[in-house]
């Protein structure tokens, strides 16, 4: 859910919004697609015998498809237009971001 305004009102030449019920709209569904892979270490040592320590690598990938989901709507008054209202879509993530992590456990 998301709170957007109703109204507006100019209070010394600011725009104000005025909003009458929170949580009076929805924000568009939307989904992405995260991966990831995990490389474990080796757990035999060269004798045979069972390593004490554990090691493992995790190569991750968010939001594949680089889909820019709204996350977030804010209000602003229109630069373009002065005295009208603009809502503006917030996304957090634009593009893929990759992250790889090593995992020791002792």
């Amino acid at each position: 859910p998301v709170t957007l305004p109703t109204d507006k009102y100019v209070f010394e030449n600011n725009l104000i919004p005025h909003i009458q019920f929170r949580n009076n709209s929805r924000l568009p569904s939307y989904h992405r697609l995260d991966l990831s892979v995990r490389w474990d270490g080796k757990k035999y040592k060269k004798d045979g015998a069972v390593r004490k320590n554990r090691d493992y690598w995790i190569l991750t990938i968010y939001n594949v498809y680089a889909r820019q989901n709204a996350y977030s709507y804010f209000y602003r008054e229109n630069p373009d237009f002065p005295g009208t209202a603009q809502i503006v879509k917030y996304s957090i993530f634009g593009t893929i971001i990759p992250a790889i992590t090593y995992n020791f456990k002792f």
